[in-house]
């Protein structure tokens, strides 16, 4: 985006991560979406220090969780 109002973006929901990448400091993130894969019916999903993983991959191939 070029020439935009940074003033008018709305209710957007992101966080601001700049300190985190360029200060070495923890994310303010406390949950994080991997992957959901509707073919393979493979999902994971990270809230806190809680990792839920449903399905597994053909033949347990990449499944080193």
């Amino acid at each position: 985006m070029t020439r935009g109002d940074i003033t008018d973006l709305g209710a957007i929901d992101g966080k601001d991560l700049w300190t985190v990448l360029v200060d070495d400091r923890p994310s303010p993130r406390t949950e994080i979406l991997y992957n959901i894969n509707y073919q393979w019916k493979l999902a994971a999903i990270r809230v806190g220090w809680h990792k839920l993983v449903l399905g597994a991959s053909p033949e347990d191939q990449h499944d080193g969780w």
